[in-house]
């Protein structure tokens, strides 16, 4: 998986970096109003809201037969499962592709083929190779992501704090941030996907390999309730937290990215996705990113993964639609637009990242100095009980209770 990450990586930068089954019933509405059709467009990433209505508005003025009705509602991949289930898939939806969750439901039949489509020779070959099932192409990759530390540029300016290169010089960056009477650093633990996504982004700057120790502990191989990277990451983690924004688990996601953008701390780790809305926010704020460092600045990676991927309903009765759709979003110029636009790093050949407050993450990318989501190799089930393990650690403030939560999540799991 890491080979692969690193050579899908290699690839991206020479062009992209700064420069159901027959059987099933077909039940969804896809009436047609004047003359158009309709066909919806079931988009679960929230902070991509206002860049698909630009999308969708440039598609449909070339394409005025067709209406796409962007449905983006709470808690979406956990719909999007209970409307398959009732023979309701949208005609299009967005998906993780390297996700158990997607896996299964391409097993399920629910999910088009998507391999002889002429567009999907647009996308890099590496990330198409690093998305595929059982050999084939089921959702068409649009952007990757990254994640890292958010920082308020004029903050660390006026108090003279230089960008830390190590986990050192971030806990010392705290401490002067709080003595100059600011808040340091602030978390969005009410919402648990935060609290998953940041234990994986430590994962991989603290640990040697935590894909190996994770499928050693779902193959029944290892317990996780004495292991010490796991340890020394619980530590870090509550560390951190002794330095946030008061009441971490009352703090939303949404809440945690308008006290950023309101200069109500100085950082806040999170995606780069996240960087239309901060923006949205405060369209004055000076930030940018940098990675989350290690304990050694020449051990510190960036993680990495698929950010969205457009997929078909294998039953939709507007199938050509829905092509000419995912045709149009897989066309280089349309694919610069969307970038520029969400801030993403592309995963359509020839597409530049122009995003100034990533640079530093995807000089990173760019020099292979990554790692991948260790949730890509884990078994159905396992993502949102990591998630709450994670919330919980904060919640509880025991590292022997988080280990011990963690064996129970993943050991012999695989098996089962």
């Amino acid at each position: 998986m890491k080979k692969v990450i690193a050579l899908l990586l290699s690839a991206l930068m020479l062009t992209s970096v700064f420069s159901g089954c027959g059987n099933k019933e077909k039940t969804e509405d896809e009436a047609k109003t004047d003359g158009k059709e309709k066909v919806e467009l079931f988009q679960i990433k929230r902070e991509a809201v206002d860049t698909f209505n630009k999308m969708i508005e440039d598609f449909q003025e070339e394409n005025p037969e067709i209406t796409i009705e962007q449905n983006n509602v709470p808690d979406g991949d956990k719909v999007l499962p209970t409307r398959m289930a009732s023979d309701d898939t949208p005609a299009i939806f967005t998906q993780w592709p390297n996700t158990a969750e997607f896996r299964a439901q391409v097993k399920d039949g629910y999910v088009l083929d998507l391999s002889n489509e002429s567009f999907i020779k647009n996308i890099s070959e590496n990330v198409i190779k690093d998305s595929a099932i059982d050999g084939k192409t089921y959702a068409l990759p649009i952007s990757l992501n990254t994640m890292g530390v958010f920082y308020n540029v004029k903050m660390f300016n006026d108090l003279g704090i230089k960008v830390p290169t190590t986990y050192g010089e971030l806990i010392d960056a705290c401490k002067e941030i709080k003595a100059a009477g600011k808040t340091p650093i602030v978390f969005a633990d009410k919402d648990a996907w935060t609290c998953g996504q940041t234990m994986e982004l430590f994962y991989g700057n603290f640990m040697k390999d935590a894909d190996a120790t994770f499928k050693d502990a779902m193959d029944g191989k290892k317990h996780l309730n004495d292991d010490a990277e796991l340890k020394k990451v619980a530590k870090k983690i509550l560390e951190l937290h002794q330095y946030s924004k008061e009441d971490p688990l009352g703090t939303s996601y949404d809440d945690a990215t308008r006290a950023f953008a309101n200069e109500q701390s100085a950082m806040f780790i999170q995606g780069i996705w996240d960087i239309p809305s901060i923006k949205k926010a405060n369209p004055n704020l000076e930030f940018a990113m940098f990675p989350m460092p290690a304990d050694k600045a020449e051990d510190t990676k960036v993680i990495v993964g698929v950010d969205l991927a457009l997929a078909v309903s294998s039953n939709t009765k507007s199938k050509d639609s829905a092509l000419k759709f995912l045709n149009y979003m897989a066309d280089p110029k349309n694919a610069q637009k969307y970038a520029d636009l969400d801030g993403s790093i592309s995963a359509v050949k020839g597409v530049k990242c122009q995003t100034k407050e990533s640079k530093a993450l995807v000089d990173m990318l760019n020099q292979n100095k990554t790692f991948p989501y260790s949730e890509g190799n884990w078994v159905l089930g396992i993502t949102p009980d990591h998630q709450k393990v994670a919330q919980n650690l904060i919640a509880q403030n025991s590292v022997d209770g988080f280990l011990k939560d963690m064996d129970s999540v993943f050991f012999g799991k695989a098996k089962k």
